[in-house]
């Protein structure tokens, strides 16, 4: 589509250029017509005297076509015919044309019953209202069909005849049940400044967003992870312990401070881990961060049990806690030694 909207522009520019060039030539040969037949009288014949002329009506016409409508003969309202094989328009796109108050009641009527149960009044729209109102034996109801920007919704409305209680889910299942054309209700809120009344919405028939599946799975695009992130992994665990998850990559920093990454564990216990690599006083450390869920405190004796688990780090110390939301307990591990040069993060 946006393929023949991109000719369609291309073939009127190229018409537009090409009745100007028409008209300018027919101007420019008049003028020298009249040069011509000043100086040597009789030596222009009447077909090179009717050729100015018809440049400029033929100028003229490609613009008078231009002004009024498109080159492919269709009215701009007239949706294009589809091709063959191409897919059908989405029920989700946007309407092409704001609805006017009375198409938008004629509409909203076809989801009432054609003829009204026994007891209930004839839909009534009030002056400057977008929805129908009528009444049943105890209840008032209104029903609207609301625009969207993707797709149009009816809301529907009920409340109690002289009574300040909200209508009962049975009945309110009575009333909706005579609305047709309509897939499942959802009851939602009609404001705190209307507690008695209940708002319904549903959406209408063949109107609900269907999602396309995919004719095949996406290629896989894996991502390399950070060299400390890779050095830091020798350090984990070689066999997880029971109830402990698979090490997670946290490959984003998530705005923090974490641009070379980190590895993320879970224990059955709903404890967590952060492990990575960090510079401190000149010297590559191993990192590991506990806390809990629900702002569960790790008590040193679980930090001591799950540390005990890494390989590679002679010792850990504590480091200073900085009071947050989320309390946490984080620790350096010395690394051993293993006969090369030690390497400082950037």
């Amino acid at each position: 589509m946006a393929t023949r909207r991109r000719i369609r522009r291309l073939l009127i520019t190229a018409l537009a250029v090409g009745g100007l060039l028409l008209m300018l030539a027919g101007i420019f040969y008049a003028g020298v017509v009249v040069q011509v037949e000043a100086t040597s009288p009789g030596r222009i014949s009447t077909v090179e005297v009717m050729l100015a002329p018809g440049l400029i009506l033929a100028g003229s016409a490609v613009f008078y076509l231009l002004l009024r409508g498109p080159v492919d003969g269709r009215p701009e309202d007239e949706p294009p015919t589809p091709e063959p094989g191409a897919p059908s328009a989405s029920p989700t796109s946007p309407p092409r044309r704001k609805l006017s108050r009375l198409d938008g009641l004629l509409e909203a009527r076809d989801f009432l019953p054609d003829e009204m149960p026994e007891g209930w009044t004839r839909p009534l729209a009030m002056r400057r209202s977008r929805g129908w109102t009528f009444d049943t034996k105890t209840e008032r109801v209104a029903l609207e069909l609301s625009p969207k920007k993707w797709m149009s919704t009816v809301k529907v409305l009920v409340a109690g005849l002289g009574t300040r209680e909200p209508v009962s889910d049975a009945r309110c299942a009575e009333i909706l049940a005579q609305v047709k054309l309509v897939g499942e209700f959802i009851e939602t809120d009609p404001g705190k400044e209307h507690p008695e009344k209940r708002m319904w919405i549903s959406i209408p028939n063949g109107v609900r967003p269907r999602w396309s599946v995919p004719r095949s799975i996406p290629p896989v695009r894996e991502r390399v992870l950070s060299p400390h992130l890779v050095a830091a992994r020798k350090y984990l665990p070689q066999k997880l312990p029971l109830g402990w998850s698979v090490p997670v990559a946290i490959g984003d920093d998530h705005g923090t401070d974490w641009k070379d990454g980190a590895w993320m564990i879970a224990t059955g216990d709903d404890r967590f881990m952060i492990v990575c690599l960090v510079t401190s006083k000149g010297r590559v450390k191993l990192s590991v961060t506990f806390f809990g869920a629900d702002a569960i405190e790790v008590s040193e004796g679980d930090a001591a049990d799950m540390l005990r688990h890494f390989r590679g780090v002679l010792e850990f110390a504590q480091t200073e806690e900085v009071p947050a939301a989320v309390p946490t307990r984080t620790y350096l591990g010395e690394i051993a030694p293993d006969g090369g040069p030690r390497v400082l993060l950037n």
